[in-house]
């Protein structure tokens, strides 16, 4: 059910259970994205998997701070840049904490992926209640974006049918200007642990 190989939940379940918190992006009730922390293994479907645009990190950082106060561990997942911003405002090392970021391409436009999904729920005469980037179900080299409807109806709308997708990762179009001038994409990284997609490994 992971997007991208799963490591973040091998990871994640490590810490559940030692009784430690797991932090990273979820989705709202109207698909906007916001960084969330619990100690709740339940959790952990809902941390996992691809979002494709720029999640709220509003409070997240104050909460990490105080999950931390509980001398539990704490893994806490994001984009370089929010990583590195969480280290700055906690201002010194904690050693129960373990942060893990990705390999990033850029971040998109929040603004654009809901415009995405109000033309589809135009085109479609219901409402989106369930969406999966990088779903498998006609295979993981399609880039599968699952949009599931209230009135029944499903689309799958693949790299190569997905305006979206096209706009991210042929035409950069959606993508912060701030990612093209990124200070955290190199080496040495901000965090612990990074992970990625392996294309071409093969």
């Amino acid at each position: 059910d992971s997007t991208s190989g799963g490591a973040f939940s091998a990871l994640a379940n490590i810490i559940y259970r030692q009784g430690g918190f797991v932090g990273g992006a979820v989705w709202n009730e109207d698909f906007s994205i916001r960084q969330y922390i619990s100690d709740r293994r339940g959790d952990l479907p809902r941390l996992r998997s691809s979002k494709y645009a720029q999640s709220d990190a509003q409070g997240f950082y104050k909460a990490v701070k105080e999950a931390l106060a509980t001398n539990k561990p704490v893994l806490v997942s994001g984009c370089p840049c929010q990583m590195f911003a969480l280290k700055a405002f906690l201002g010194r090392v904690y050693d129960n904490l373990y942060i893990v970021d990705f390999i990033c391409r850029g971040i998109n436009s929040p603004l654009v992926f809901r415009k995405y999904l109000d033309w589809q729920e135009q085109k479609m005469g219901g409402e989106v209640i369930y969406v999966k980037p990088k779903n498998k179900e006609l295979g993981w080299r399609n880039l599968t974006t699952k949009l599931v409807f209230d009135n029944g109806k499903i689309i799958y709308d693949t790299k190569t049918t997905s305006f979206f997708t096209k706009g991210y990762l042929k035409t950069n179009a959606y993508c912060r200007p701030s990612c093209y001038v990124c200070k955290y994409k190199g080496v040495p990284r901000v965090s612990d642990v990074t992970v990625a997609d392996f294309w071409g490994a093969n």
